[in-house]
């Protein structure tokens, strides 16, 4: 059973291309919704990716120096706050 039709979703793509070449303000709209897009992206992703890595190598060190998993995820707790 097939939950969606490849011709409909092609003529769907088609009509909503030539909708939006016919209308200048679609195009404006378009390109603004294309670039806000790409521009989205930051270095904070990177910045988050790098905290979680240290505090998860903290929790590691901490539970496996002390046998404890309860002071491994007090400092996860701690530092996702």
């Amino acid at each position: 059973m097939k939950l969606h039709s490849p011709q409909f979703e092609r003529a769907l793509k088609r009509a909503r291309k030539s909708a939006i070449k016919r209308s200048p303000e679609l195009k404006r709209e378009a390109r603004r919704a294309s670039r806000g897009f790409r521009k989205h992206y930051s270095g904070s992703m990177i910045g988050r990716a790098l905290f979680a890595g240290l505090l998860g190598f903290y929790a590691w060190t901490i539970v496996s120096s002390r046998g404890n998993a309860a002071a491994g995820l007090a400092l996860v707790t701690i530092g996702c706050d």
